[in-house]
Parts: structure tokens; C-alpha cells; sequence
């Protein structure tokens, strides 16, 4: 059923109201979407705060790439006397991305540790028009 379709019926429906009970003769119900009704005020607010959080998000890579790229740069002697030792070229790759791996894992899991109490946190100092939400969890 589309917005209008529904906004319609609803019409009807006061109508029917009104002269049933004569106290709503002046009110009419109308059909809301839920997004709309959770974010309409401040939505622009939002948006902000989605695209703070993207270019956050966009120098902490930036930050991690320096980082991993220095100690590339750092690891060029331990690589050369690995494979002067004899070590093969798929031990070292094997080696590289299981550091990486290692690496992403304790990220995620330290992104997960500072977020789930930050998100209490921020769910306590919603203002008001977020109180109703759920939080998931």
C-alpha cells in the first residue's frame, strides 16, 4: 500500500472517528513512516555526524598504512637474513600475513572492547527523542 493509498484511508477513518466521538471531530490521523518518525528532526545532524565519523575513519586508515609501510621498510634486514638462512619466499609471505592477520584481529577486538560501553554510554546521554530506541545486545 503506498503513503498515499494509506494516508487516505486513514482520512476516512478520522472522519469516522470525529462523528462518532465529537471530542476528535478535530483531529485526523495520518500515517508516518517509522524512520521519519525516529529521525525527522534531526536527521541533518546525522548526516553530519555519519560523514565526521567517514573521514575519521578515512585518517585512521591513512595512519595505518603509514605504519605498516614503515615497518616494511623496518623488516627489509630481518627478510634479507631469513632468506640468506634459506628461508622460501611463501614462508615469508606466510609469515607477513599471519603478523597482518594477528594485527586485524586485535583491532577488531579492541574496536568491539571501546565500542559496546561507548554505545551505553551514548544511549544514556541521548537526548530525548532517542529515549524510545532499543539498543541491540
Amino acid at each position: 500500500m503506498s503513503a498515499e493509498q494509506l494516508n487516505a484511508e486513514m482520512a476516512t477513518l478520522s472522519k469516522q472517528l470525529g462523528a462518532s466521538i465529537p471530542e476528535d471531530k478535530l483531529k485526523a490521523l495520518e500515517a508516518v513512516s517509522l524512520q521519519e518518525q525516529i529521525v525527522g528532526k534531526i536527521r541533518p545532524v546525522l548526516r553530519l555526524l555519519m560523514a565526521a565519523v567517514g573521514v575519521v575513519l578515512l585518517i585512521v586508515c591513512a595512519n595505518i598504512t603509514h605504519l605498516q609501510l614503515v615497518r616494511g621498510t623496518q623488516l627489509r634486514r630481518e627478510v634479507t637474513i631469513r632468506t640468506a638462512l634459506g628461508a622460501s619466499r611463501t614462508a615469508l609471505a606466510r609469515r607477513a600475513g599471519l603478523e597482518v592477520l594477528l594485527l586485524a584481529i586485535a583491532g577488531c577486538a579492541a574496536g568491539v572492547l571501546v565500542a559496546l560501553p561507548a554505545l551505553k554510554l551514548m544511549v544514556r546521554l541521548a537526548p530525548q527523542e532517542f529515549r524510545g530506541l532499543r539498543m541491540c545486545g
